[in-house]
């Protein structure tokens, strides 16, 4: 388009800015998430089976693969060394993050690599990459509620000492035979600290204007403490540049190391060009790779490759074998100490539905206030049925306000059960005997504020057996009303008998409303909603150990 062209068809789509950029944005929005849609990019309830079928069909050859293949990252060989930092160079979208993951061993399932990732010439299935490199995301997801103090708290109760006890042990021994009597503040450090800043293999990426005292601490780290450090940035400032002992430049899939003053894009390289003597050319990233090889650096690297390392000259505890950092029961433990903060941290949450069941339990005593309500006929029934009924269903929507708190938290979850923080029925346990707790609480307060306001069976032990059926309440609801009726029409106070029949009155309005009027379906209501308790929390548990959620 020329300018004239161009410049009316912004003021088509733009004419007044305060008015018409929203709609042009929509509009843009629009298009983008019709044609998303329709090629199932986005991941939607109906999509995710119709993507499960079609992969199934495609694995039995009936149907096509409509997938293409991307490579991601090719001919990628190197050494990230102890004791150095490194810098991960490249324009966006090159692999960069690809490869920081590839290191981590946190690369998806359902990507397809050849090639290994050695650590002190160990495979990955040898230990347990998770806890012994950490990759640090662009961005980070922690819990809003907690404090930095109580993050870090956290996540060192979960990694315990790791294999710091045995280097302390070593330590020890050491000065005790030469008799050195070390710092007590160093000592009492060293002790008490978890393993929580780094593992011996940081893979981060930092921004924001703190970039050059974050790297700083890292270089001191990485220097002081014998770490390795690879390290993404974009565009770092000179004095940040300068922290680096190693850069690996990535561009378009392909690696080379430590090749400066040179660019591979086309807009941008020939400012780069320094033989002014030569006319300039472009070169492109196959030939900046073949010149690294050819150089005396990339052929000491490629010599070094070649030979495979001595896995002698490893310390038994510089790579992590054990899967979790401290014993089941602590992890448990400290689960259950996070849970109880986090409800504490949302006791607003839990005041106000306590209030809000306060007040509709008023309602409740003034609608079917006891004056009222009388056992002379199964219409008087019906109305108790109806309290019942609505006393399940207050009970049972009351606590719809936990589910959206739970989904809140899943990023936070699934990020530190990769890191392998704790497994997933350490996390969902402790959620559900506090969450029933809970549940009590509120059923307790319901009972004792409507029970004998509204007239039900003047009996303790009929209370109770409310508040036990309430407390256990979920799906299906049928299991729950039933019981609760059942407790409630089965009473003395329903069992005189009515005329020409030989059933009492309770009996007769639970057959009128369709209900079992046995006595027995109390506690088969009960265990029934106590099965369904397991049930869905197998199922929550087994759903958090298996699905996954992207929350890098």
């Amino acid at each position: 388009l020329g300018y004239e062209e161009r410049k009316n068809l912004v003021e088509r789509l733009v004419k007044i800015a305060e008015e018409d950029n929203e709609a042009f944005l929509l509009k843009l929005r629009d298009r983008i998430d019709r044609s998303l849609c329709r090629s199932r990019a986005l991941p939607t309830f109906v999509t995710f089976f119709v993507n499960v079928l079609d992969g199934f069909l495609n694995h039995l050859h009936v149907l096509p693969s409509r997938k293409k293949h991307l490579s991601i990252l090719q001919d990628v060989s190197g050494i990230i060394r102890p004791c150095r930092m490194t810098l991960l160079l490249g324009p966006p979208s090159s692999g960069k993050t690809t490869l920081l993951l590839a290191l981590a061993g946190k690369l998806a399932s359902d990507l397809k690599f050849s090639g290994r990732v050695t650590y002190n010439g160990c495979e990955m299935h040898e230990f347990v990459p998770q806890r012994t490199a950490a990759y640090i995301s662009q961005k980070d997801v922690h819990t809003g509620e907690m404090t930095v103090r109580e993050t870090l708290a956290f996540s060192a109760r979960c990694q315990g000492v790791g294999s710091r006890y045995e280097m302390l042990a070593e330590l020890s021994r050491r000065e005790k035979e030469a008799n050195i009597k070390p710092d007590p503040d160093i000592d009492i450090f060293m002790k008490a600290r978890k393993d929580i800043e780094f593992q011996s293999l940081s893979c981060s990426r930092n921004r924001s204007s703190t970039t050059f005292q974050i790297v700083k601490l890292l270089r001191q780290y990485v220097y002081i403490l014998q770490g390795t450090a690879l390290i993404s940035l974009l565009q770092p400032a000179p004095e940040t540049y300068d922290l680096f002992d190693d850069v690996i430049l990535i561009s378009t899939v392909r690696l080379f190391i430590r090749v400066p003053g040179k660019c591979d894009s086309r807009k941008d390289q020939e400012q780069y060009w320094t033989r002014r003597d030569e006319p300039y050319r472009f070169i492109t990233v196959t030939e900046f790779a073949e010149a690294f090889r050819s150089f005396h650096a990339g052929k000491s690297l490629g010599d070094e490759l070649a030979v495979p390392f001595d896995k002698a000259k490893s310390h038994p505890a510089a790579l992590t074998t054990r899967k979790y950092g401290v014993s089941k029961k602590e992890l448990l433990k400290a689960c259950a100490s996070r849970e109880l903060l986090l409800m504490k941290r949302n006791s607003f949450v839990y005041i106000f539905k306590l209030m809000q069941l306060s007040v509709m339990a008023l309602i409740t005593m003034t609608l079917f206030f006891r004056t009222e309500m009388h056992r002379n006929s199964e219409t008087d029934g019906q109305t108790y049925a109806g309290a019942l009924f609505f006393t399940t269903v207050m009970v049972m929507f009351n606590g719809l306000s936990e589910i959206s708190m739970t989904v809140l938290k899943l990023p936070v979850f699934y990020k530190q059960r990769d890191l392998l923080f704790y497994p997933s029925w350490a996390y969902s346990i402790p959620m559900w005997i506090l969450r029933v707790t809970v549940s009590c609480i509120e059923v307790a307060l319901w009972v004792i504020l409507t029970y004998y306001v509204v007239g039900y069976e003047p009996s303790m032990e009929r209370g109770y057996e409310e508040m036990v059926d309430m407390g256990l309440l979920a799906s299906p609801l049928m299991y729950a009303q039933n019981a609760i009726l059942v407790n409630e029409f089965l009473g003395h106070s329903w069992g005189h008998v009515i005329s020409n029949s030989k059933a009492s009155l309770g009996e007769a309005i639970l057959k009128s409303r369709g209900y079992f009027p046995y006595a027995y379906w109390y506690w088969l209501g009960v265990g029934a909603l106590l099965g369904f308790v397991f049930l869905y929390n197998f199922c929550f548990t087994l759903a958090l150990t298996y699905l996954n959620r992207e929350y890098r």
